[in-house]
């Protein structure tokens, strides 16, 4: 058992999943015959002791590069989160040593940034004959993304928000004074505790301690810029520091909108393109105050050279007096105005209760949308009511402006979330592209699956 010795050059392409890291610069496989090892089962490690005190006691989680283990020191108590990096690949092959210069990259670059109190601390690595273990301070509250799209503790908070898209910013611009580029900034590599008021940047493995890249995709689709997804750039290179600022951008609209501003930032994307063409588009689709809309002007400036930097984004974020706008109050039954279309008029069935989550506006040219809502949905708009038998629901017609069409409600004190509760609407092209917790029905279509926010089915 002994420390692992750092020193590598940049980290690898990531996984094939998510089309991470899609533009990869060539690898030399040997020709030579290597011995196979059979991988162990992540539960067949469960009992293990790293050390005379440190024992794996449950899974926390299973990723591309290895299994995450929830570890207990027997003689005080604290627990640990235990990372391993299988020293093999999936059909059992030994590294080669490219590869393991990358692991070596990846633990030497978290565990120079892990000093910073928004970053997971790293305690301890052991290295072991099949895997390295690697010792983490443990989050029970789970990522930023569960904390996003199942608890809602953000979306209409704008003070919490503000308070941890702050935290988020100190950690990169701890890693950017060091030389440490993390390229695959999102909420899924962001741990949260303290009831969510405190956040750490955590996952490490495509970071890079070079100012330029030449990995184009390397990260995930939602939150690369324009530059780290064309490879075709006037340059033959991009910059890590703006691509970073980047996704924080996105990060910054999923904390205060629960959901994406588009599937990628290319021209073959309609939301995107939209946003290139009016600077002010994401104003129409989201409850975004001038603040913030003026933030994410500069953030999403398609030119690296002119996007703001980290000081600068800091400042207008301390700045900002609101980052959202409030919801409208729920108009009178017996307002309303003439219907669209038969063909485009929709009928929401209320599966779950009380959270908002603002998503697309129809695409035909009208100002305002008539929708038939259960009685249901007005009786839960506060967290004290209770569901009323089926058999009294009744419904009713209500006139909202666009960027208030459509309404998510989600229970606040639910503890076990539907499978797909993770996904919630990212498609702003279509019309039928609802919450999963929302069920729509049109007069000539059958009912349609949902696109995801965050990319996640």
């Amino acid at each position: 058992m002994h420390n692992v010795q750092y020193g590598y050059p940049s980290p690898p392409a990531s996984p094939a999943y998510d089309n991470k890291c899609a533009y990869q610069q060539p690898q030399f496989v040997s020709n030579v015959c290597q011995p196979r090892y059979i991988p162990v089962a992540p539960e067949e490690r469960l009992g293990k002791f790293l050390g005379d005190s440190l024992q794996l006691v449950g899974i926390i989680g299973t990723g591309a590069y290895g299994v995450v283990y929830l570890a207990l020191d027997v003689k005080t108590g604290i627990q640990y989160a235990v990372k391993t990096l299988s020293k093999y690949n999936a059909d059992g092959t030994p590294l080669d040593r490219r590869q393991v210069a990358f692991q070596h990259q990846e633990l030497r670059l978290h565990y120079l940034a892990s000093a910073h109190p928004n970053v997971v601390s790293m305690h301890k690595i052991v290295d072991d004959p099949d895997c390295i273990y690697v010792v983490l301070e443990y989050c029970p509250e789970g990522d930023l993304f569960l904390n996003i799209t199942e608890r809602g503790q953000y979306v209409g908070n704008d003070e919490l928000a503000k308070s941890v898209f702050l935290q988020i910013l100190d950690a990169v611009e701890h890693c950017h004074t060091l030389g440490v580029y993390h390229r695959d900034l999102k909420p899924e590599n962001i741990l949260v505790s303290n009831n969510g008021a405190t956040v750490k940047l955590a996952d490490f493995g495509l970071a890079t301690s070079s100012e330029r890249s030449e990995d184009y995709g390397c990260g995930s689709t939602f939150y690369m810029s324009p530059e780290c997804l064309n490879p075709s750039s006037r340059r033959p290179f991009y910059y890590c520091p703006p691509n970073d600022v980047w996704s924080l951008g996105v990060i910054l609209v999923n904390l205060t909108c629960g959901r994406n501003p588009w599937k990628q930032a290319s021209v073959e994307d309609s939301a995107y393109r939209a946003f290139v063409t009016d600077s002010d588009f994401l104003r129409t689709i989201l409850p975004l105050s001038d603040d913030l809309n003026h933030i994410l002007g500069r953030i999403f400036t398609p030119n690296p050279d002119q996007r703001i930097t980290l000081s600068e984004l800091r400042n207008a974020i301390l700045a900002a007096a609101s980052f959202t706008i409030p919801p409208p109050p729920l108009l009178s039954s017996h307002c309303l105005l003439p219907s669209p279309p038969p063909r485009l008029r929709s009928t929401l069935t209320v599966r779950r209760p009380f959270w908002m989550i603002w998503t697309t506006p129809p695409p035909w040219p009208l100002q305002t949308r008539t929708l038939t809502v259960s009685q249901h949905a007005h009786q839960m708009m506060a967290p004290s009511s209770r569901a009323a038998p089926r058999s009294t629901r009744r419904n009713f017609s209500m006139r909202l402006p666009l960027p208030w069409v459509t309404w998510l409600f989600r229970s606040s004190n639910s503890s076990t979330p539907s499978p797909t509760s993770r996904s919630l609407c990212h498609n702003m092209a279509t019309p039928c592209a609802l919450p999963t917790c929302l069920s729509l029905a049109t007069s000539k279509h059958p009912r349609r699956r949902p696109h995801s926010v965050f990319g996640m089915s």
